[in-house]
């Protein structure tokens, strides 16, 4: 008879351990897989993201002067003649010399209102305000919004950590958020409305850690054109060019990735822009204002075709 091959006890052992930690190995990559897939889930679908920024654009609004105070009448509307009628500066006079002395008179009195409503906008906190005229601004309810951030914000601050941003970008919305509601709390508006801003400029970094149809850069591209307005409101003339600067910069990425569908938006919000950069050179503050709210209205319509597109 032949010898029987018996295996020792060490060679036992060694094929033991083997399937052991194969097994094991089997096994961690079985629940590895289905966290990644949860990750990539929930990164696809950053709901508590979009409400917060959907509430910052509300506090950017609130601040910027909605609602507005209503004009007050003009003082010579509706003033006596010697006959006792109103004189509506429409009747002829005899050859027209009572007409176009109450025109000129009209027009005088029109610069004059000017002047004095440039005097009445003066400042606010310490700072000059050139919007016209001066929007009022529901403090409480300013502060109200904010708390809501603040409830939003602490909710989401853990899966932000979760998806992969960074400690500081974390840190600085949080900074950012704290400044904005002790500028509310002591009804500094300009400075108020700059760190509402400041508050997309970080949220664009938080972006660039998700699946979105919108660019985070065309989000950064609307922070810096309401810095210009904000900026020129305060005849911070220096920052209004470099924010203009950096928007101008920007733009051209987001140029050459928008669709051809998109490029008609496109073309709006390039000619938006530089008109607005015409009136900076100016140094009309009013004229930014309003070529300002035409560009920021411009991007958001891109931003929303973006988000309908396919």
């Amino acid at each position: 008879m032949g010898t029987r091959y018996k295996p020792t006890k060490a060679l036992l052992l060694i094929t033991l351990i083997c399937v052991l930690v194969s097994a094991g190995c089997s096994n961690t990559n079985q629940q590895q897989v289905p966290q990644q897939q949860s990750a990539g889930q929930e990164k696809k679908n950053p709901d508590k993201l979009r409400e917060i920024e959907t509430n910052v654009e509300a506090m950017i609004g609130m601040l910027s002067g909605v609602p507005q105070q209503p004009v007050e009448p003009r003082p010579d509307i509706g003033r006596q003649t010697e006959g006792g009628q109103q004189d509506q500066g429409s009747q002829q006079t005899k050859g027209g010399e009572e007409q176009s002395g109450a025109n000129n008179q009209e027009g005088s009195e029109q610069d004059q209102q000017k002047a004095q409503m440039g005097g009445q906008l003066g400042g606010l906190e310490g700072q000059t305000a050139l919007l016209e005229p001066k929007p009022l601004v529901n403090w409480p309810a300013a502060m109200n919004d904010a708390e809501k951030i603040h409830i939003q914000w602490n909710e989401y601050i853990s899966q932000a950590a979760k998806d992969g941003i960074s400690k500081n970008n974390i840190d600085g919305f949080s900074g950012i958020l704290n400044n904005l509601t002790s500028h509310i709390g002591s009804k500094n508006r300009a400075q108020a409305l700059l760190e509402a801003n400041n508050l997309n400029l970080q949220l664009a970094n938080f972006w660039m850690m998700y699946d979105t149809k919108v660019p985070p850069d065309l989000k950064r591209i609307k922070h810096y054109t309401r810095n210009v307005i904000f900026y020129a409101d305060l005849e911070a003339w220096d920052k209004a060019e470099s924010n203009l600067d950096s928007c101008k910069d920007l733009f051209q990425g987001i140029r050459t990735t928008a669709s051809k569908e998109q490029q008609d938006l496109i073309n709006k919000i390039d000619f938006s822009i530089q008109e607005m950069e015409k009136v900076v050179k100016r140094r009309s503050g009013s004229l930014v204002k309003l070529k300002g709210k035409l560009a920021v209205d411009n991007i958001t319509e891109l931003e929303k075709n973006m988000e309908a597109s396919k």
